[in-house]
């Protein structure tokens, strides 16, 4: 994943040409530049996004999904 959140991915899972995204804590603000940058650079973008915010100020889990 872009901008070094490789290691804060949980799980990663492909089928069916989508991938399957666990974060399960990562900064708001990183995963929406990310989520920018994987839309501009790779044209892969969010279909379903959920986030839970964590007890850490700034920090959610989001489990997202990203296609075509």
């Amino acid at each position: 994943m872009q901008q070094g959140l490789r290691p804060a991915v949980t799980q990663l899972e492909w089928q069916e040409g989508r991938a399957r995204i666990v974060f399960a804590a990562i900064g708001y603000d990183a995963l929406i530049v990310a989520l920018e940058a994987l839309q501009r650079d790779a044209q892969l973008r969010a279909v379903d996004l959920t986030m839970t915010a964590r007890v850490e100020p700034g920090q959610v889990r989001a489990e997202l999904t990203l296609a075509r």
